[in-house]
């Protein structure tokens, strides 16, 4: 399906994804990069969004560490 953006912007926020950690690269075949999410810090995200209970660690991104 067509999300509408250029490809240089889908790159650009895969890349900031990467950067904070929510993403991984899961494989590469050729020119094709597959990525899938980190599930840890999917629960640390819905936390500080008020949408789990509790924290399961620390968010950390290369500008700064949230623990709570």
């Amino acid at each position: 399906f067509r999300l509408g953006l250029s490809q240089p912007t889908v790159s650009h926020h895969l890349k900031v994804l990467r950067e904070a950690g929510l993403i991984e690269v899961a494989r590469k075949r050729g020119t094709w990069v597959h990525y899938r999410l980190v599930p840890e810090a999917m629960e640390q995200l819905a936390f500080a969004l008020g949408g789990a209970p509790s924290p399961e660690g620390v968010l950390a991104t290369a500008e700064r560490t949230v623990a709570w």
